[in-house]
């Protein structure tokens, strides 16, 4: 009764493959002191961000675009209260719920941009819309 064992090359593809998952994840492991800290608060807030954007339609209080509930509106620009905790805006919808489905959006965006270019994706719309609007913004008169 002869005993086959499997071929070499197959040991060296499963070794090649876990080596360079440890490669990856090397500079975590070695990280020590307050680069660990950031690490672990980074990883805590992202993990925070992705969990409110799956989690959104459990807990936000409102859909994305409600301005009504049973017949009847929501205030305009109303204050922070029980109903509404971060208040409403202009156009009479909850201030939160539009937070917490945004963080989705956003999630989504940066997944769709991918990890490399997320930061060009956020420099683009910094440099493209936030900055013109920045630009016509009008500014107080000096000595004011």
């Amino acid at each position: 009764m002869a005993v086959t064992t499997p071929p070499a090359e197959a040991k060296v593809q499963r070794r090649s493959r876990l080596t360079g998952v440890r490669r990856a994840f090397a500079p975590v492991a070695e990280a020590r002191g307050m680069t660990r800290t950031m690490l672990w608060i980074g990883a805590g807030i992202t993990l925070a961000f992705v969990l409110i954007a799956l989690l959104a339609p459990v807990i936000a209080p409102y859909d994305f675009d409600t301005f009504e509930v049973n017949g009847k509106r929501f205030p305009q620009l109303a204050p922070p209260s029980r109903d509404h905790l971060m208040g409403t805006n202009v156009q009479s919808t909850d201030v939160l719920s539009r937070v917490i489905w945004g963080t989705g959006r956003s999630e989504a965006s940066s997944l769709r941009c991918g990890p490399p270019r997320t930061e060009t994706c956020s420099s683009s719309f910094g440099i493209g819309v936030v900055r013109p609007a920045a630009i016509h913004m009008p500014r107080s008169p000096p000595g004011t």
